[in-house]
């Protein structure tokens, strides 16, 4: 209750926030199974690592996470 989720697209990008009130999540872990983010019961599961792997197969495009104005930003641009 009383979090936000935004989804922006463009012609090249998508990109899904979702507000926090914890900090950034680190860039080196988050995409890999199960990495426990900065709450010990929940992890990241296997969604990050999907959507990773899935952009991997694809040379031309490239996965973003920022943590901008207490948002997690994930961006697919191609």
């Amino acid at each position: 209750e009383g979090s936000m989720i935004e989804i922006t697209s463009d012609i090249n990008s998508i990109s899904i926030a979702n507000s926090s009130t914890d900090k950034s999540l680190d860039v080196d872990k988050i995409f890999h199974r199960f990495h426990k983010g900065s709450q010990d019961e929940q992890s990241n599961g296997l969604g990050l690592a999907i959507v990773k792997s899935i952009v991997d197969l694809y040379p031309s495009l490239i996965l973003e996470y920022t943590f901008t104005d207490n948002m997690h930003v994930f961006t697919v641009k191609g």
